[in-house]
């Protein structure tokens, strides 16, 4: 399928998901825009939307996978505790655009698997898409970056955790 020329947010259409910007955005950019997800907000920024901007609804976990695969990167405007969709999008070869804060500081490296706008407004957002260049983002090094945050590697981890912790404290008895 390759890299087709629109970007993808995905996820709960919630306020505090900060989707509006987004669609400002994007609406003042005129490039095409896929929204996949849906919620309490989806009514009010279709009705905000131009014509560039796809509304997909609540998609197959199969197409998601085709959504992110096909995006020439992936939008992350909101602040949660771990930037998991950046994941998402990397294991399936695409490099996202977060803002600088939360969750997506642990999971987004700039330069490798994404960058960030650094202000939570539109002009700062377009700026970065009118920047991008989703060729500079090399799909091995996404989905080595995904793999990283996989259940075994969390296992893995959780054990060697445990086990050092589990050593120092018989040491210290």
């Amino acid at each position: 399928m390759g890299k087709q020329d629109y970007f993808l947010l995905a996820g709960r259409l919630q306020a505090h998901k900060n989707n509006e910007l987004v669609i400002r955005a994007f609406n003042k950019l005129g490039l095409p825009l896929h929204v996949v997800g849906t919620g309490r907000q989806e009514a009010e920024l279709k009705a905000v939307a131009k014509q560039n901007i796809k509304f997909l609804g609540r998609v197959s976990d199969e197409l998601l996978r085709d959504e992110y695969s096909g995006a020439s990167g992936y939008i992350y405007p909101q602040v949660e505790d771990f930037g998991l969709m950046p994941l998402e999008a990397a294991g399936c070869g695409t490099a996202t655009l977060a803002i600088a804060k939360g969750g997506s500081l642990e999971t987004v490296l700039p330069g490798v698997t994404g960058e960030f706008f650094k202000e939570n407004n539109a002009e700062s957002l377009e700026q970065k898409v009118l920047a991008w260049d989703a060729a500079a983002y090399k799909e091995d090094t996404l989905k080595k970056h995904a793999a990283a945050f996989n259940k075994q590697a969390f296992i893995e981890k959780m054990r060697h955790i445990i086990g050092t912790s589990f050593k120092e404290f018989i040491k210290s008895k």
